[in-house]
């Protein structure tokens, strides 16, 4: 949406209301000087954003946001750096696990105008933000004095700004997880996510947390949102009976069925049904439909909370360029399952078991190149905080190779959760992996079968040394109890409703 088109609405006053509130924070926070237009410079462009935001209870708030255009910036004069980190979402979903697991509180901060609390070492200069320029300065450039949204460097002046906060309030950062700070005196723990804007503060001690916040406050400004309620488009609730608490995205899920044209389709019992023969369409004649945006919201759902349609997604994804619209019904079929099965959450309890991980493969799983699948599993406080699947990237010669594959990618993540848990924890302990395969567990254990064995990539026998080093320990489970199968190929619906409860997903819990 433009500016002409926000401002020609029935609602346009609430949007000119939204742009007027986000100038006055921009000159309130001194983000630009005017100055004359030096010659021989880059100018940078500049843009409104508008968005409609929902809380949880469904109540609207206009939000506009000025931008600028980091595409017209030249690499070298106007920035250098840009990477900033993100707490990733299986962090996310550990952490919750934790909170549950040792009681903690789970609060949510949002920092108003973040990026403008960004030190910008370049000089750039930017065009004045339209409606908003004054008579008789129409020739005057913005420069600029801090990062406002958009720039390319202004994430990571952003990430740079807040570290040295917390690192000067005495948190620790994680070495496995760069946006998650730890801090521990007496046996206060104090715990810090960083998602850009959002700040999450797990705490078993309320004046710590108390504390905390209005140091952060007295640095920046924000808002004390209480205890977590809608995180990075995950609805989060907590029974305040039982100590658990659940992750949904049942909003977006209705908001997606709608958008689609699917509200009153039929739902069914599974995403994808099995043995479902997918061939590639024509590259360049590929239908008008929109394909690759309903698999981008389905994938959002896939990674946040809904790990039981990570295989149909992506597979569905393998045909982002060659799709027919025998794909895109199929990619409507996931958005109906979704929709009757949109109750469902993680739901994490305190009565769970510890951290435990579960692998599968299925092999040769692919008809088009004969590769097979990798899926795997990781549960703590009785729901999955991690999970996988993928295409492998090489063709196993048989299903004892294919697990054995499986196997090491998901001893990589339990390498990375291990050494988390440990920080976070104070102490490193094993984790459990469980497999189907005894071909592949003795694999892993002692160079086995070597003339059948030999041609397999060096960098695949990682899984030894770490059962080696006791990092990991793995243990048989029989196929029929095998979660992470669901997340190898399409099953039929006991099987599938039996794997998803098997990763915690079971119907949504009262606050």
């Amino acid at each position: 949406m433009t500016v002409n088109d926000a401002l020609s609405r029935h609602d346009k006053d609430f949007w000119f209301a939204a742009m007027t509130e986000e100038y006055a924070s921009l000159m309130k926070n001194q983000a630009w000087e005017l100055v004359e237009k030096p010659t021989g410079v880059n100018i940078v462009s500049c843009k409104w954003v508008f968005k409609l935001k929902r809380g949880v209870g469904g109540e609207e708030r206009y939000k506009a946001r000025l931008v600028a255009r980091g595409f017209t910036q030249r690499e070298g004069f106007d920035y250098d750096d840009t990477f900033a980190p993100v707490v990733r979402r299986d962090t996310f979903r550990l952490l919750i696990a934790l909170a549950v697991k040792l009681n903690l509180e789970f609060d949510h901060l949002d920092v108003k105008t973040a990026f403008l609390n960004g030190d910008l070492q370049e000089t750039v200069y930017m065009r004045q933000p339209a409606h908003f320029v004054k008579r008789g300065e129409e020739a005057k450039v913005c420069r600029l004095k801090k990062c406002i949204y958009g720039l390319k460097q202004a994430s990571r002046q952003w990430n740079k700004k807040i570290h040295g906060v917390l690192i000067s309030l005495g948190f620790k950062q994680s070495e496995h997880e760069p946006c998650v700070y730890l801090r521990i005196d007496d046996g206060k723990i104090v715990i810090v996510a960083l998602y850009v804007d959002d700040h999450f503060v797990l705490s078993n001690d309320k004046a710590a947390s108390l504390a905390l916040k209005q140091e952060l406050m007295r640095h920046f400004e924000m808002e004390d949102l209480g205890s977590a309620k809608l995180c990075l488009g995950i609805n989060v609730s907590r029974d305040t009976d039982t100590g658990s608490i659940s992750l949904d995205q049942k909003h977006y899920i209705n908001e997606l069925v709608c958008k689609f044209g699917l509200s009153d389709a039929k739902t069914v019992k599974t995403p994808m049904l099995p043995n479902l023969d997918l061939q590639h369409g024509n590259p360049g004649n590929l239908p008008d439909v929109p394909y690759q945006q309903l698999l981008g919201s389905l994938m959002y759902i896939a990674v946040s909370t809904r790990p039981d349609i990570c295989y149909s997604v992506g597979k569905l994804c393998q045909f982002n360029n060659s799709f027919t619209a025998d794909h895109f019904e199929q990619a409507k079929r996931i958005l109906r399952y979704l929709k009757g099965t949109a109750d469902q959450c993680l739901l994490f309890s305190s009565r769970g078991d510890d951290m435990f991980g579960l692998v599968d493969a299925d092999w040769g799983g692919c008809k088009v190149d004969r590769r097979s699948y990798s899926g795997f599993v990781f549960n703590l406080c009785g729901a999955a905080v991690s999970w996988g699947s993928k295409k492998q990237d090489c063709v196993a010669l048989s299903s004892t190779e294919a697990e054995y594959i499986a196997l090491s990618e998901a001893g990589k993540e339990a390498v990375h959760l291990r050494g988390l848990l440990g920080e976070l924890l104070g102490c490193e302990r094993s984790i459990s992996i469980g497999c189907d395969n005894q071909g592949a567990m003795k694999l892993a254990h002692n160079p086995l079968f070597h003339k059948r064995t030999k041609h397999i990539d060096v960098r695949y026998h990682f899984i030894r040394s770490i059962i080696e080093e006791g990092k990991i320990d793995l243990f048989y489970v029989p196929t029929e109890n095998m979660t992470a199968d669901v997340l190898t190929k399409a099953l039929c619906y006991p099987k599938h409703s039996k794997f998803r409860e098997g990763m915690g997903l079971k119907s949504h819990v009262k606050n």
